[in-house]
């Protein structure tokens, strides 16, 4: 049973990292949730980092009471798709036709 609960422990840490953007969102199967002991790490050390936790890489016990704190849910860093979507647009199409009234008046 604790094997089990530890499992279940770690999956929801990785959740929470992927959640936040800390690691790329996985693509649902069991082979896209495999996650390499480095990339677990740094995504641990940049969570740290940006919690102003001294980054160890590690789940200690400071960093887990910072993934216990309540928050919102938008991810802390953008990705790189939120980076293209944020690029300002041109409301607006030039014709080339001016006004041709310089001077405005009212009642």
């Amino acid at each position: 049973m604790a094997v089990v609960s530890r499992g279940m422990a770690v999956k929801k840490k990785q959740s929470y990292l992927s959640h936040f953007g800390y690691l790329p969102p996985s693509s649902g199967s069991q082979i896209g949730n495999l996650r390499t002991d480095s990339q677990l790490k740094e995504a641990v050390k940049n969570l740290q980092r940006f919690g102003n936790i001294r980054p160890t890489g590690l789940l200690d016990k400071d960093t887990i009471a910072l993934m216990g704190k309540p928050r919102c849910g938008l991810p802390d860093t953008p990705t790189p798709l939120d980076r293209r979507r944020r690029r300002r647009r041109r409301r607006f199409i030039l014709e080339g036709r001016k006004w041709d009234h310089t001077d405005i008046t009212w009642r």
